[in-house]
């Protein structure tokens, strides 16, 4: 007699219940990680032949490819839980200190410390240096499409600065004071008399 297989709906469940457990118990962690492991490894063969394993993975459970294969080789007891967290330990540490590194050299104008960490710069006094500071570890986060929706913006904002400094440096013009006569009514400004030639 043949046990039959379940389907790969009801392995999605069991592996998203065995995940959860596998979060939440300290002890026995390996051991929920291990089974989770073992029916990823029979999704995965069993998985539809139209969809690829990384978006198999995106749509039927809350973690990705890279951590559906790390389970699948603690499953096939290539890995344990204890070298994959020290080895991601290792990995967020290296990229933490490269992360630092890039910061330092951005701030400190391209230099590196000579003693291999990044220089630890006095604080800007000056506003305008703590603002560029700023908007470059923006910039250096950016993604491309929104560094050139960016660049668009900083030329309108030059464009409407230099015609706003143009009109704040040409000379007022003086308008002429109307004259209020004695009804209260406002008319054009008098003209000047001019004086009368001598005819003699």
């Amino acid at each position: 007699m043949t046990i039959p297989l379940a389907s790969v709906p009801t392995l999605v469940k069991t592996i998203n219940a065995l995940i959860v457990k596998g979060d939440h118990a300290s002890d026995k962690a390996e051991q929920f990680y291990k089974a989770a492991g073992i029916h990823l490894a029979e999704c995965k063969a069993r998985k539809p032949n139209g969809i690829p394993w990384p978006a198999f993975v995106a749509k039927n459970f809350t973690f990705g490819r890279s951590r559906a294969d790390e389970l699948i080789m603690i499953g096939d007891g290539r890995a344990t839980v204890a070298k994959l967290r020290t080895d991601t330990a290792a990995r967020v540490a290296k990229h933490a200190t490269v992360n630092r590194q890039a910061r330092a050299a951005v701030t400190n104008g391209g230099k590196a410390s000579s003693a291999g960490h990044p220089a630890e710069l006095a604080p800007p006094t000056d506003k305008r240096t703590v603002l560029i500071s700023k908007i470059m570890r923006l910039v250096n986060a950016m993604q491309e499409d929104a560094l050139v929706v960016m660049l668009k913006y900083a030329k309108e904002i030059k464009r409407r600065q230099k015609r706003t400094t143009a009109l704040m440096t040409k000379p007022p013009v003086p308008k002429a004071q109307p004259v209020v006569r004695k009804s209260g009514k406002n008319t054009q400004p008098r003209k000047a008399k001019e004086p009368a030639e001598n005819f003699l």
